[in-house]
């Protein structure tokens, strides 16, 4: 069995690779509502929200029968993102989903290298997704699966391939959730003309609870499991001593502040494993959602202007058989991203 679990995990192992090392970051990228809200993911939480899925395929549960969702996403300054998606109940043969995701990143002006225009050319992405879940031998265990088809063009470079994402969801009527993921593990058919990129292999672990007697479901996701240093050093330092956007100070040889400086950088990649967020559930037609991404803080903030990138904040309505979302998120200091959704309940 240690030996099949190994086998499993070993391409996530091998090729989760950080800051830059790997191709498709799209297959990431939060395009719903309810994800941006919750700090680029909502893997953690389970409920009757088809934006749900997204995060997690294991989220795909029963009260989804016949629900419609529509996404529009402003990421950052004129990359638009789109997602649609459809989900059916087939009683005990579990609950299936059809999705596409849409990723159109402008229009951009072409010159070669003598500085002559080429015209313009644009890039975009696209995801085909097929969902899939049940419960496991009518247990509080959820188990999940979401089989990705992309295609992708950048000017006259295209590229496709397969993946898939697994989910397993413990949840009890005490409205406690425990989840677990491995995301993006496939394979590239046609790579840029390049040939050596890698997928954005993933595995993420998540706990939520709504707190007894209070309106707030609190959760905590734990990204990159396999991954410790998930620290981005620019790749043109070869002193290893720059951050994003600028350079560190050199640590004094005194052991105390070496040992003081060991701390500091590992409890700072620590965090940045972490989302966390907050549910405030006013009323049952009626949320406020709160989320931070620690790693979104770190590696988006300048030295001069931090400003709280990694906050998001949604709302959630529902009125009769509509949903409505909107989440307006930090990206970056001078980056902000708002996402309108709608679920449609037949």
């Amino acid at each position: 069995m240690r030996s099949l679990i190994l086998c499993f995990l070993w391409p996530i192992i091998g090729f989760s690779q950080i800051g830059g090392r790997y191709a498709y970051n799209f297959l990431k990228l939060p395009v719903t509502a309810r994800a941006a809200a919750s700090g680029g993911t909502s893997m953690a939480l389970w409920g009757e929200d088809i934006g749900l899925v997204y995060s997690n395929p294991a989220a795909l549960n029963r009260s989804m029968h016949k629900n419609v969702i529509f996404n529009y996403n402003n990421y950052v300054s004129s990359i638009n993102l789109l997602y649609a998606g459809y989900a059916h109940d087939f009683g005990a043969n579990g609950t299936g989903m059809i999705s596409v995701s849409s990723f159109n990143y402008g229009t951009f002006k072409g010159y070669d290298q003598n500085g002559n225009s080429l015209g313009d050319f644009k890039a975009n992405d696209l995801s085909i997704n097929l969902n899939y879940s049940r419960t496991f031998a009518d247990t509080c265990f959820q188990i999940g699966g979401a089989f990705k088809t992309f295609f992708s063009q950048y000017e006259t470079y295209k590229a496709s391939g397969n993946a898939i994402d697994f989910g397993v969801f413990y949840h009890n009527k005490r409205q406690f959730t425990v989840s677990l993921l491995l995301q993006n593990l496939g394979v590239i058919w046609r790579d840029y003309g390049v040939g050596n990129s890698t997928l954005p292999a993933n595995v993420q672990f998540g706990i939520s609870k709504k707190v007894e007697k209070a309106p707030f479901r609190l959760y905590l996701v734990y990204d990159n499991l396999l991954k410790w240093n998930v620290s981005y050093i620019s790749p043109v330092d070869t002193a290893g001593t720059s951050s994003s956007f600028g350079t560190t100070t050199a640590v004094d040889s005194s052991g105390f502040q070496m040992l003081s400086a060991r701390f500091s950088n590992r409890a700072g990649n620590f965090m940045r494993h972490l989302v966390v967020g907050t549910d405030i559930l006013l009323s049952r037609n009626f949320h406020l959602r709160l989320g931070y991404n620690f790693r979104r803080q770190y590696e988006m903030n300048i030295p001069q202007r931090r400003g709280v990138n990694g906050l998001s904040v949604g709302i959630h309505m529902n009125v009769k058989r509509f949903t409505f979302d909107y989440t307006f998120a930090k990206v970056a200091f001078s980056g902000n991203s708002s996402t309108l959704g709608m679920v449609l309940r037949f």
